[in-house]
């Protein structure tokens, strides 16, 4: 079977992952479409924990990325490891769901249950809470800066985000 490399983020660098393989493109067609089932029986054959796209991202990664909530909720429980993992522009899976302007039940259990990935900050700076303001995503952005209030206060490398603490 032919390895597909995915690309999630235009201005990655491609890094070298020796111990890992690559997201097949089944693998990858269940992710986007959300099949759980099938996601299920063709995770089981690989070692998910070791799957990366080129520039880092992880099954969860790609999840979040694509909105697949039953394959994100599946894989934070069964991968926990990859909740916090970051790819080679140091985004966790809060950062691409900010970005995307995810706001689920499978992004508010990840934020409750694991409230370190609110002080990640990226290669730019960006903590998650930057992310969603930029995207314009006001109801994540309250969520967010409700559950670690301190964070709108943390600069990037390009603005503040206090100013959020008014919505």
């Amino acid at each position: 079977m032919a390895s597909v490399a995915i690309n999630m983020d235009e201005n990655s660098i491609r890094g070298e992952h020796t111990e890992s393989s690559m997201i097949d493109s089944p693998l990858h067609k269940c992710v986007r479409l959300d099949d759980i089932d099938d996601f299920k029986s063709r995770v089981q054959t690989h070692l998910a924990e070791k799957l990366v796209t080129p520039c880092g991202n992880t099954l969860l990664h790609v999840a979040v990325s694509y909105g697949s909530d039953k394959i994100t909720s599946y894989l934070a429980e069964t991968f926990p490891s990859q909740i916090t993992s970051q790819n080679n522009q140091q985004d966790t899976v809060l950062h691409l769901a900010a970005r995307r302007g995810t706001y689920s039940d499978a992004i508010k259990s990840l934020v409750e249950s694991n409230p370190c990935l609110m002080r990640k900050t990226n290669t730019k700076g960006n903590t998650p809470l930057h992310d969603a303001v930029i995207k314009g995503s006001r109801d994540l952005a309250i969520f967010l800066a409700s559950k670690d209030p301190e964070v709108a206060y943390y600069n990037n490398k390009q603005w503040q985000v206090s100013f959020i603490s008014g919505c």
